[in-house]
């Protein structure tokens, strides 16, 4: 997956990802990429998960499944830690 970050023209750092048939299988498989930031040069301590569902509610559900979000957050609701 190459992925960069750059700083636009108008001075908004953007982070790019560029995704492969291979990764789009494998999030089709309900295998998330996942990375650290840091890979990037980043001074920030995350890492950044890209998943993909059918749905915004098969999303949640997945994301509820691997405790990565509360039991009692509802499909549509915004996702916060």
């Amino acid at each position: 997956m190459p992925k960069f970050v750059t700083t636009t023209g108008e001075g908004r750092r953007l982070i790019g990802l560029g995704l492969s048939a291979a990764n789009l299988e494998r999030l089709r498989e309900k295998k998330p990429v996942h990375f650290h930031l840091d890979e990037l040069g980043l001074p920030w301590n995350l890492d950044l998960l890209v998943f993909y569902g059918e749905t915004e509610s098969d999303m949640v559900g997945d994301l509820k499944a691997a405790g990565l979000v509360p039991e009692d957050v509802a499909p549509n609701e915004p996702l916060k830690q």
